[in-house]
């Protein structure tokens, strides 16, 4: 699945997950294939100053020097937080030679909130917001996914009329013997396979 993501992307772009994708195997993959990562920690074990510490440990000693208050609407109603971030330098003990970064946030809940990433490689605001906001902006697009039956997203949409379509035709039993191969091509049946 990530092969076929960073094949049609060309690369680019940035791979964010919540805690689901804190997952060795993953990071390994990503940093083989240099491409950029933001991934929520659980809760592991990191290299840090030559010392091996939890993540929550080290969370705890992060200076989080920079703030910056966001709005965002929990249930109608408006909400401003503010959010005190900072970063740390880490090493993961499976991957030890590849440096990585733990961006600090505090302001979410009474635990701070770790993200794992290969960016932030300065400690400026504008390169922790980057991270900071990213992780932010996959929240809401998971958010509006939970909360709209329907999220203005073109792709959901197209689905969607899919599904009403199809399920209108009744169950689906296959073309005829004679009019396929081995399996049935629904681009061709549709007329879209140009």
């Amino acid at each position: 699945m990530f092969g076929i993501i960073i094949a049609a992307t060309g690369g680019r772009g940035i791979f964010i997950y919540d805690r689901g994708g804190d997952n060795i195997e993953f990071y390994r993959y990503f940093l083989e294939k240099n491409v950029d990562f933001i991934v929520r920690l659980k809760s592991r074990y990191v290299f840090s100053w030559k010392r091996k510490v939890t993540c929550e440990e080290l969370a705890k000693q992060c200076p989080t020097r920079y703030s910056d208050v966001i709005t965002f609407d929990s249930h109608g109603k408006e909400v401003r937080i503010t959010l005190h971030y900072g970063v740390v330098p880490v090493r993961l003990p499976d991957l030890k030679g590849k440096l990585l970064h733990m961006v600090v946030v505090r302001g979410f809940g009474q635990k701070p909130m770790m993200l794992l990433t290969t960016l932030a490689k300065t400690t400026t605001r504008t390169d922790l917001w980057q991270v900071v906001s990213a992780y932010i902006t996959r929240w809401r697009v998971e958010e509006t996914i939970r909360i709209h039956e329907l999220p203005d997203f073109h792709f959901y949409a197209i689905a969607d009329g899919i599904k009403m379509l199809l399920s209108r035709c009744g169950r689906w039993s296959g073309f005829g013997k004679d009019d396929v191969d081995d399996e049935p091509d629904l681009f061709k049946f549709f007329n879209c396979d140009s």
